[in-house]
């Protein structure tokens, strides 16, 4: 983790994020172990990333409808991530594939100890 003004800057392998401001961002330091979580329902595909933080590009791996929501399993490097899309959203990437954008939206950052 990085401290930039506020927020924190996460590098995690092909991944590059930037938190939203933290009131407790000075507890951390350059290097420190962290965790982070990201929830499925957080993540989202995008078209158009202009002026947007924390965008990736990821191939969909899998698209299972499951009536509420639809889920990808994307791969991002070596990792398998699960993005669950729901309202109109679900139905455009029914079957989808191949490489997209994706936008997280939220995350969680805990300090290892």
């Amino acid at each position: 983790a990085e401290v930039t003004g506020n927020r924190l800057k996460i590098n995690v392998q092909d991944l590059s994020l930037v938190s939203d401001p933290m009131p407790n961002v000075q507890e951390y330091e350059v290097n420190d172990s962290i965790i982070l979580s990201i929830r499925p329902e957080d993540i989202e595909v995008i078209e158009d990333p202009k002026d947007k933080d924390n965008v990736f590009e990821a191939k969909i791996e899998r698209s299972t409808f499951l009536g509420t929501n639809t889920r990808l399993m994307i791969s991002l490097g070596n990792r398998l991530l699960k993005v669950d899309l729901y309202g109109p959203d679900r139905f455009k990437m029914v079957d989808a594939v191949g490489s997209r954008k994706f936008h997280i939206r939220r995350f969680t950052i805990i300090k290892k100890a």
